[in-house]
C-alpha cells in the first residue's frame, strides 16, 4: 500500500491533478503513517503555481498543521521549501515561520514584514545584519531605542538621532548629531542630558558663544566661559567669569569696555597693574585711590595731582617733592596752615609747625635757584 500510494501521489503531481495529490498526501499522514519523510519531500518539492485555487490552499494549510502536530522532523531544505510554498500562497506569517526555523533570516524578515509583524521582522533583519530594515520595523512599533541602535549601526546618524530623541536618550542623540557636525542640535541634546561641557564645546563649534558660555559656567570653566561671552561682547558676564578665574587683567579690560572705571581699577590693582588702575580711578574721579596707585610705580607728579584734587595736601606735597616740583610742593605745604573752614572741612586738625617750615624752605630754595 505504501508503494502504491507514493506512486499515485507522484502520478497525480505530474498530471496536475492537484486535489488528488493533496488528498493522497493528507491521508498518507493522517491514516496510513507511511514513509513520512518521503511524502513530505514530495509535497514540498512540488512547485506551486498561480493556478492553485483557494480550496487547494486551505487543504495545504491543514496538511501543514498535521505535519506539525505529528512532530515530523524537517531539515533546513524542507523548511525553506515550505516557506517558498506558503510565500507563493501569500501566507506571509506561515512562510516567515518556516524561513525563521530554517534560519533563512532575510526571507523570514521579508515575510513577517509583509504580514506587518514588525517586531518579528525586525528581529530577523537584525540577525541578518540588515540594520536599516530592522530599524524601520522597530520604528513602526515606537521601539525608538532599538530602532536608533540599528540606524546607528548602518551609519544613518540623523535617523538614529531622531529615534534616540523620541526615546529621550539625549546623550546618544547628541553623539549622532556630532557625527553629522550638526553642532547646535548636538548641543541642545547634550544640554538636555545635563552634559554641560560637551554642550558648551558643541555650541562653540556652532559659534553660539553665549549658549556655550552658559553651559561652561555650569561646570566652573570660568576662563572659557569668559572668552565666549567676550566674543559676543557681553562684557559684564565676561568680566565676572574672568574674576572667578582670577584673571584680573582680562576682567579689568572688560569693565573698561563698559566704562565701569572703579570695577576696572579694582581688578587692575589685583593684577598689580598700578598705572592702568590709576588711570581707571582717575576716570572714576577717585583721586585718592588713583594717587596711591601712581605712587607705587613712581609717577610722583601724577600722584601729587590726584592727591591735590582730593585736598590731601601733605601727600600731594610729598609726591611733588619726589618729583622735584618744588613750587607745587611748597604750595601744598603752605595750604596745610590755612584755617579749617578754607579747607572745605576736609581736615579737622591744623598742620604741624615743621610742615610749614618745610614749605618755606622749599619755596626759598626754589626762589634762590630762579634768581641765579
Amino acid at each position: 500500500m505504501k508503494s502504491n500510494l507514493l506512486n499515485s501521489a507522484a502520478a497525480w503531481q505530474n498530471s496536475g491533478l492537484l486535489s488528488n495529490f493533496y488528498n493522497a498526501f493528507y491521508h498518507s499522514i493522517h491514516s496510513y503513517k507511511l514513509s513520512l519523510k518521503r511524502i513530505v519531500y514530495i509535497f514540498y518539492q512540488y512547485k506551486y503555481n498561480e493556478s492553485i485555487n483557494k480550496g487547494s490552499l486551505e487543504l495545504a494549510i491543514e496538511t501543514w498543521n498535521q505535519i506539525k502536530e505529528n512532530s515530523i522532523p524537517l531539515n533546513i531544505d524542507l523548511l525553506k521549501r515550505a516557506g517558498n510554498c506558503f510565500e507563493k500562497f501569500r501566507q506571509w506569517h506561515i512562510a516567515g515561520e518556516n524561513f525563521e526555523k530554517a534560519r533563512f533570516w532575510k526571507k523570514a524578515g521579508a515575510c513577517f514584514e509583509k504580514a506587518q509583524l514588525w517586531e518579528r521582522a525586525g528581529v530577523c533583519f537584525e540577525v541578518a545584519e540588515l540594520w536599516k530594515k530592522a530599524g524601520i520595523c522597530f520604528e513602526k512599533l515606537n521601539l525608538y531605542e532599538r530602532a536608533g541602535v540599528n540606524f546607528e549601526k548602518k551609519g544613518l546618524w540623523f535617523r538614529a538621532a531622531e529615534n534616540y530623541e523620541n526615546a529621550k536618550l539625549w546623550e546618544r542623540a547628541g553623539v549622532c548629531y556630532t557625527e553629522l557636525k550638526m553642532w547646535e542640535r548636538a548641543g541642545v541634546d547634550f544640554e538636555l542630558a545635563e552634559l554641560w561641557e560637551r554642550a558648551g564645546f558643541c555650541y562653540e563649534e556652532a559659534e553660539l558663544w553665549q549658549k556655550s558660555a552658559i553651559c561652561l559656567e555650569k561646570v566652573g570653566l570660568w576662563e572659557r566661559a569668559g572668552v565666549n561671552y567676550e566674543k559676543d561682547e557681553l562684557w559684564f558676564k565676561a568680566a565676572k567669569n574672568y574674576e572667578n578665574a582670577e584673571l584680573w587683567e582680562r576682567a579689568g579690560v572688560c569693565y573698561t569696555e563698559l566704562k565701569l572705571w572703579e570695577r576696572a581699577g579694582v581688578d587692575f590693582e589685583l593684577a598689580e597693574l598700578w598705572e592702568r588702575a590709576g588711570f581707571c580711578y582717575e576716570e572714576a574721579e577717585l583721586w585718592h585711590k588713583a594717587g596711591v596707585c601712581f605712587e607705587k610705580v613712581g609717577l610722583w607728579e601724577r600722584a601729587g595731582v590726584d592727591f591735590e584734587k582730593n585736598e590731601l595736601w601733605s601727600k600731594a606735597a610729598e609726591n611733588y617733592e619726589k618729583a622735584e616740583l618744588w613750587e607745587r610742593a611748597g604750595g601744598c605745604f603752605e595750604k596745610t596752615k590755612l584755617p579749617v573752614e578754607n579747607q572745605k572741612k576736609r581736615r579737622k586738625k591744623k598742620p604741624k609747625r615743621k610742615k610749614i617750615e618745610r614749605a618755606i624752605i622749599i619755596l626759598k630754595s626754589q626762589n634762590g635757584t630762579s634768581s641765579t
